[in-house]
């Protein structure tokens, strides 16, 4: 029942434009033109060659007059979307006013950033190219500039920011390409270590298999003895050791060069004759 409505209603509300052949006053012809939308001053027509946007003054009298787009009818438009600009502008104006009166101090100056700063705070999380960082500090200005009403501002950071798009598009094509060449090197690395894991299954099998193997040889009943005969070791005579003395020049002669005659000192000679025994207070002869 709600779709017939819906039905209902789009038959009611829906325009229908009959398709016909518009001149222009330029002498231009369209075939099959239907009238698709309409501006201040200006028409956008669906014609047989494709999509055209007509002024108002290219147009006939009657087709100015059919699609409400005389001179007089313009104009009035025109003023009413200027003052209908202007109301905005003011009003936009009046908010930001109120905005920066309610922010505190602190909160009045714009923390305006830049590409540096972005790429020191993204270092730790991922790689971001300069030119994303420029971008990224145009739109985080704007977005600072419309937090305490600078509007004017915030317009300037958006037209910069869409200069770095073109720049912006290219480096994201190359991280593209670069992300496809590693998922196909990580891919060609899974098959290999897919190839190695399965290689070293089959080790395990075959390590497994030898143990079997091993276990049932130790446990056979009817093993056999086998006597193994000592190894010869050989070994060979000595030859002997003949140690000979070493052989030295013979010495040279040592020459003693004679004494020189030692010196005859006069000895002086000595009056070995004893003292008579003279008696105290007594004279010799008396």
């Amino acid at each position: 029942m709600r779709l017939l409505i819906y039905f209902f209603a789009f038959l009611l509300c829906w325009n229908v434009s009959v398709a016909e052949d518009i001149s222009l006053k330029d002498g231009r012809v369209f075939k099959d033109a239907t009238v698709s939308d309409k501006g201040l001053d200006f028409i956008r027509v669906h014609h047989s060659e494709g999509i055209a946007k007509v002024s108002f003054r290219d147009l006939s009298e009657d087709l100015q007059k059919k699609y409400n787009m005389t001179e007089q009818a313009v104009q009035n438009r025109v003023a009413a979307q200027q003052q209908k600009n202007q109301a905005q502008k003011a009003r936009e104006e009046e908010s930001a006013r109120k905005l920066r009166e309610s922010l505190s101090d602190a909160e009045k100056s714009p923390r305006y950033m830049k590409g540096a700063d972005i790429s020191r705070l993204m270092v730790s999380v991922s790689d971001i190219s300069p030119v994303e960082a420029e971008y990224a500090a145009l739109v985080w200005n704007s977005g600072e500039a419309r937090r305490v009403g600078l509007k004017d501002q915030a317009d300037s950071f958006i037209e910069q920011a869409a200069l770095f798009e073109p720049r912006l598009k290219d480096v994201r094509s190359r991280r593209e390409k670069d992300g496809q060449k590693s998922e196909r090197d990580q891919e060609r690395l899974r098959k290999e270590l897919a190839d190695a894991n399965r290689r070293l299954a089959q080790l395990q099998n075959q390590i497994v298999g030898l143990k079997g193997d091993l276990a049932q040889v130790r446990n056979e009943q009817n093993s056999r003895t086998v006597f193994v005969d000592p190894p010869v070791i050989y070994n060979p005579p000595r030859t002997p050791i003949i140690i000979t003395p070493p052989i030295y020049p013979p010495r040279p002669p040592v020459f003693f060069p004679p004494r020189p005659p030692r010196p005859v000192y006069p000895v002086p000679i000595q009056d070995r004759r004893i003292p008579a025994f003279i008696p105290p207070n007594s004279t010799r002869g008396g």
